[in-house]
């Protein structure tokens, strides 16, 4: 039931719209017994996959300017997953579920910062919520010069937005990495691909984050 749902997430774009208007309520499905229950939580988590509501907490700016602090994550669930603990350098992980979001933490980067690595991704939430390629690749870049503006001696690292070949947003996710690519290489900012994934739905768990 749980893959067929979110075949039809990805395919009906009536269907996706409704659902992530829901973001942030209660699902209920009128039936007694098991599936009462069971359907609802398929329905959120397809919805929640990414991150779950927009509204996430605020920055928190005391972990970003940590001088312990040298390597910065931000983006959503598939940075996430990334072991902060692997770094030897002092690493923290800001959760952003867009790129407005990401926008948002950088105005709390303060001139002390000791940062050297900012790592980005996100953009699939927005894409997900109707924002065209050209408009989230447009912020995507804006991003970027601010941070490059605020952290002078940081190594800006942006890595490719991912998704299954399947997934109706994929020529989008296609357009928005070229587009932020071809700026990356322009403004000397590493950019990261993910052709591998993009190409291989077995490297994929879901439709949006990586087996590992």
């Amino acid at each position: 039931m749980e893959e067929i749902q979110m075949c039809k997430f990805n395919q009906d774009t009536a269907f996706r719209q409704k659902l992530l208007d829901t973001r942030g309520g209660t699902i209920v499905h009128p039936v007694s017994g098991e599936w009462g229950v069971r359907f609802p939580e398929i329905l959120c988590k397809i919805r929640d996959i990414d991150g779950g509501p927009t509204d996430v907490p605020g920055p928190a700016p005391g972990q970003i300017n940590n001088p312990q602090v040298s390597v910065l994550l931000l983006g959503d669930s598939v940075l996430k997953q990334i072991d902060t603990n692997r770094f030897t350098r002092g690493c923290t992980y800001q959760q952003c579920t867009s790129v407005h979001d990401i926008s948002n933490q950088i105005q709390h980067i303060d001139s002390e910062s000791k940062l050297q690595v900012v790592i980005t991704n996100c953009g699939i939430n927005d894409l997900r919520n109707g924002e065209t390629p050209q408009q989230v690749a447009s912020e995507i870049k804006t991003n970027l010069s601010e941070l490059q503006r605020r952290c002078p001696n940081a190594k800006i690292i942006c890595s490719d937005i991912i998704c299954k070949p399947s997934s109706l947003m994929f020529d989008d996710v296609m357009s928005v990495n070229q587009d932020v690519e071809e700026f990356c290489k322009r403004h000397f900012i590493t950019h990261v691909q993910h052709t591998n994934l993009l190409r291989n739905p077995g490297e994929m768990r879901d439709n949006y984050h990586p087996t590992e």
